[in-house]
């Protein structure tokens, strides 16, 4: 959480002066757990993702870190798991997917 906290901020101080709010929450959905960061100030584009994973746009450095969290989110925990960028309200929104349990063997796949 703590990256993306750090990039919801540096992008929404870099493109406007005024003030920023970051909200950082969770939902409980059984299985699941959703965390979301979410920042007034700054916007994704339209399939972000998509676009840094086949180099359509490059990454202004956090780019890497995103599809690497991604990529490392669904080799643990599955293709239905990992991270969603969108905007909504104004804001700028990662809501990132999880299990609250693996197993061992998919943890040990994290650590090679």
């Amino acid at each position: 959480i703590q990256p993306l906290v750090e990039n919801a901020l540096k992008y929404a101080l870099e493109e406007n002066d005024e003030v920023c709010t970051v909200r950082v929450s969770a939902e409980d959905q059984g299985d699941i757990m959703e965390l979301c960061v979410s920042n007034t100030g700054s916007a994704f584009d339209a399939d972000i993702m998509e676009k840094l994973e086949n180099e359509v746009i490059s990454s202004q450095g956090t780019g890497v870190g995103l599809i690497n969290m991604n990529r490392r989110l669904k080799l643990i925990y599955g293709e239905e798991y990992g991270l969603r960028l969108f905007n909504q309200d104004g804001c700028a929104v990662v809501v990132v997917k999880v299990l609250k349990e693996v197993s061992r063997d998919a943890a040990a796949v994290d650590r090679g």
